[in-house]
């Protein structure tokens, strides 16, 4: 009888440089969103992703706030949900996260710490890219290195 295991593929990066995609949520307003590049899966893509998220807050936020991961997707790398393009760029209407799979929220404490929070996701095509929406009431800090997403193919292993 084979027994199926899980195992960890190679961390994908979104970050404003250093990383394998660019996504820069240096000093993101709050209310404001912002997109990332595109990432190709393959064509033998995971059924499952860890997608971690750190960020740090400018201003202490009110304890419970967040900052919203979302994900567009798409078969063909040429129609994304909301028919919106990929590229790190600002995110023109917030409303079309409604048209994209959530992928969780990133609930604040009430500190300027460095926060994170993981969330497993179902990818639903070949391509995609992940859309923040921060909702923290304050603007997101303007140093870099403090915003990172981080996705975690993972596989199957039948032995």
């Amino acid at each position: 009888m084979a027994t199926n295991y899980q195992t960890q593929g190679t961390p994908i990066l979104w970050k404003a440089s250093g990383g394998d995609h660019v996504l820069t949520l240096t000093s993101l307003a709050n209310g404001a969103g912002r997109k990332g590049d595109v990432h190709d899966f393959g064509a033998n893509l995971p059924q499952f992703i860890r997608v971690e998220m750190k960020t740090k807050i400018a201003s202490s936020p009110v304890l419970g706030k967040t900052v919203d991961i979302w994900w567009a997707s798409s078969v063909d790398n040429s129609t994304f949900d909301a028919l919106i393009a990929a590229g790190d760029a600002a995110l023109s209407d917030v409303d079309l996260v409604y048209q994209m799979r959530p992928i969780g929220n990133l609930v604040l404490l009430a500190n300027t710490n460095a926060q994170l929070q993981s969330f497993d996701f179902a990818i639903p095509a070949r391509y995609g890219f992940p859309v923040i929406v921060n909702n923290s009431g304050q603007a997101l800090s303007g140093t870099a290195t403090d915003h990172a997403i981080s996705i975690i193919p993972i596989l199957g292993v039948i032995v």
